[in-house]
């Protein structure tokens, strides 16, 4: 595993997609950025980050005869490295709010961007992007963001996060290459933020609903049971939290 620290970039992504565009890389590439200045997280939104506190980087990942159907697996593994790095350095109440946010006691702790290379409907090779809240003492205008050191009340060593989410990502991987996809959805569906309670939503109209999360599909939609007990499934675009009753 070879981890290329840099001052700063506007998005340790597409640094390391320009690498690849430069260079072989080897599998488990890491690029560690000490300052990231315009990182990017779900559906085109930004992701903020502070220079020296924040733990910003992304991983290349090879993968071979992986299925496109399959795809939510990946974002299933990362989030599970995630939240089991957190819960290795004992951060307090964590879940996987769908599809890939991870939170501490309701607050956003961690955000993944996952881009996938993809030939004759396979996955050849992706980037994984993150962005973990370490050492932060404070965030402007972002009301449900903390960090670690917030929700513990200790500084954390940042190269002892990235190496412990490394640990735990070769586990979690090594999970999907001999396809106990059951057992990831059981650990997956264990730690998923509101599963099977009461939650406030907005569709893509606007318009405001409750339902009981069921759980995830197999393209990694949310599958929601509403008022009628009808289950059906949102894709990201179709559905947003509200803040919760």
């Amino acid at each position: 595993m070879t981890i290329s620290k840099i001052s700063a970039t506007a998005s340790t992504n597409s640094y390391l997609k320009k690498l690849l565009k430069e260079k072989k890389l080897p599998d488990s590439f890491v690029v560690f950025a000490e300052e990231q200045t315009a990182g990017r997280g779900q559906m085109a939104t930004s992701w903020q980050s502070q220079r020296s506190k924040s733990l910003t980087f992304s991983v290349f990942k090879e993968l071979k005869n992986f299925e496109i159907e399959n795809r939510f697996f990946l974002s299933k593994v990362v989030s599970l490295a995630v939240s089991d790095t957190l819960l290795h350095f004992q951060i307090p109440e964590i879940s996987i709010k769908w599809p890939n946010d991870i939170l501490s006691a309701d607050k956003k702790l961690c955000g993944i961007l996952i881009e996938n290379i993809i030939q004759k409907q396979q996955i050849k090779n992706c980037v994984i992007g993150v962005g973990i809240n370490v050492n932060e003492n404070f965030f402007d205008d972002l009301p449900n963001a903390t960090s670690m050191k917030l929700q513990t009340g200790t500084a954390f060593d940042r190269d002892e996060v990235l190496n412990c989410f490394l640990e735990k990502l070769n586990q979690n991987w090594k999970l999907m290459e001999t396809e106990q996809f059951s057992e990831i959805d059981r650990i997956y569906l264990n730690r998923l933020y509101r599963l099977n309670k009461i939650s406030v939503f907005e569709n893509k109209a606007q318009e405001k609903f409750v339902g009981n999360i069921k759980g995830v599909s197999v393209e990694g939609k949310l599958l929601v049971e509403i008022d009628n007990n009808e289950v059906l499934p949102f894709d990201l675009k179709e559905i947003k939290f509200l803040p919760q009753l």
